[in-house]
């Protein structure tokens, strides 16, 4: 499955006047920009694990990588993480059931895909991916790139 098919839904979700659709529409709006995130960093060679820290992770590695338009994907990727904890558990919160602010944060998750699939040019893959593996070995101590 393409990840992107998550936005697609996402997209058409945020049309409604329903509270679940709008939150449905945040959630599946990440988890596009995730998915489409991890992808990036796999066919780099990186080993995404499949664990609750793969979203910050993820989100640190892309904001510390020698990018400008992949950091930036990655700081907006780290805020879509917080709205979607605020769509999936924060029922009181009622600020992601309002159309305007689900459009901006689906809108905010195209950005990231956008960037994501344009931002690797050939010259510099390798560049990104030693500065991501520098970043993973003086400050995160763990890391993602396969031998």
């Amino acid at each position: 499955m393409d990840p992107r098919d998550f936005y697609t839904l996402a997209h058409d979700l945020v049309d409604s006047d329903s509270a679940a659709d709008l939150r449905s529409a945040i959630s599946r709006s990440y988890y596009a920009a995730f998915l489409v995130g991890s992808e990036a960093l796999r066919a780099f060679g990186f080993r995404v694990p499949e664990s609750p820290g793969a979203h910050e992770g993820l989100a640190q590695r892309l904001s510390n990588c020698a990018n400008s338009e992949v950091q930036l994907a990655g700081r907006k990727l780290q805020d879509l993480r917080a709205r979607r904890l605020d769509a999936d558990y924060r029922m009181s919160n009622t600020n992601v059931e309002k159309k305007a602010n689900a459009k901006i944060i689906v809108e905010q998750s195209r950005e990231v895909i956008e960037a994501l699939d344009t931002a690797w040019p050939n010259d510099e893959k390798d560049k990104i991916v030693s500065s991501i593996l520098h970043y993973e070995t003086t400050v995160l101590g763990t890391i993602w790139r396969s031998p």
